[in-house]
């Protein structure tokens, strides 16, 4: 889970990635990654905006994920990084 003032990020074994209410725990947001998510959700900035991580550019992301984490460059194929813009 990665916990922010406002909000509460998960991903689930069934493949859903959920953002709840900090407060209530009211789910805010879900998406279907298709499979199961085996890693926790993070958090990021970039040039001053925040991200957490299906990216329309993954040209962009790559170069951002690589630029951070330059060992992703050796991920399996098949593996997948979600990225969403908060």
């Amino acid at each position: 889970m990665l916990a922010t003032p406002d909000l509460v990020f998960t991903g689930l074994p069934s493949g859903e990635v959920m953002a709840l209410d900090a407060k209530t725990l009211e789910k805010k947001w879900e998406f279907n990654t298709g499979g199961g998510v085996s890693a926790p959700p993070m958090s990021f900035s970039v040039d001053g905006s925040s991200t957490s991580p299906s990216s329309s550019d993954r040209e962009a992301l790559g170069q951002v994920v690589h630029r951070i984490n330059p060992e992703l460059k050796r991920m399996q194929p098949g593996s997948v990084l979600y990225v969403f813009a908060l």
